[in-house]
């Protein structure tokens, strides 16, 4: 399906398609040296990000939480999430006002929050190693590749609520458009 095509259709996008224009015209003067300001990802990510909403809204309907990667306890000190804690029923930015949305479900944005959490974080990951990435990186490129990235996992990390991680992510499309598109995914269970 769409969604769960989604991450990989996006990593294989910025795999081979990061050095050439993608919307038809005259491809770049160096590939290797620096990603296309045209490229695949930078003209549809859009379309990539409503993969990864779908793929939330499927998550989300097999009850799946978190990314997958905590640690199950085997009588070790567990460790704390990564993230910071989000309240299911926290919408303490008085900015954020707690309009529904949806003709469907009527539920808001924040009250998807932990779903669309992981699939965000995982959005902001791919475009920033699609703004570094090139087929011939040396090691200082990669570097700074690591460095960048590191960056905004850690600004995900510290996210305090939903607005902010979108911010972060520098998503673009409407809280309306985002909850649609992750219902979508709900109804293909």
């Amino acid at each position: 399906s769409f969604a769960d095509a989604s991450a990989m259709s996006a990593i294989s996008c910025i795999l081979f398609n990061n050095s050439t224009n993608d919307d038809g015209s005259s491809p770049i003067d160096n590939p290797m040296s620096s990603p296309s300001p045209k490229r695949r990802w930078e003209v549809h990510k859009d379309h990539f990000l409503s993969g990864l909403l779908q793929c939330a809204g499927r998550r989300h309907a097999l009850n799946i939480e978190g990314s997958g990667c905590a640690q199950s306890s085997t009588g070790r000190r567990n460790r704390s999430s990564s993230f910071s804690d989000w309240n299911a029923d926290d919408h303490s930015s008085p900015s954020s006002r707690r309009i529904m949305y949806g003709s469907r479900s009527g539920l808001s944005i924040e009250d998807y929050a932990k779903a669309l959490r992981p699939m965000i974080t995982c959005y902001a990951i791919l475009d920033q190693i699609s703004k570094d990435f090139t087929l011939k990186m040396d090691d200082k490129m990669v570097e700074k590749c690591a460095e960048n990235l590191a960056g905004i996992v850690g600004k995900c990390q510290k996210a305090d609520n939903i607005r902010a991680l979108i911010s972060i992510a520098k998503i673009t499309l409407d809280d309306t458009s985002i909850v649609e598109e992750l219902e979508i995914g709900v109804n293909t269970i």
